[in-house]
């Protein structure tokens, strides 16, 4: 598949807040059942259609703590 739009969304924030889930409901559809902390990134994918175009959606996300 050609794609001729590609956007990745970084998800930043502090620990334990829900940014794995949020980013997991996003791609599967779902919420997880269980998660782990992530350590450094966390990286998804997902194809959506946005007025006829195709557009993969990269959110990834990044552990919490600092400045990024």
């Amino acid at each position: 598949v050609t794609w001729r739009v590609a956007a990745r969304i970084i998800v930043i924030g502090d620990s334990n807040v829900g940014k794995t889930c949020l980013t997991y409901r996003f791609c599967a559809g779902r919420f997880p059942q269980r998660t782990e902390a992530t350590i450094g990134v966390d990286f998804r994918e997902r194809a959506v259609t946005i007025d006829g175009e195709r557009i993969k959606v990269r959110p990834g996300r990044r552990r919490g703590g600092g400045s990024p």
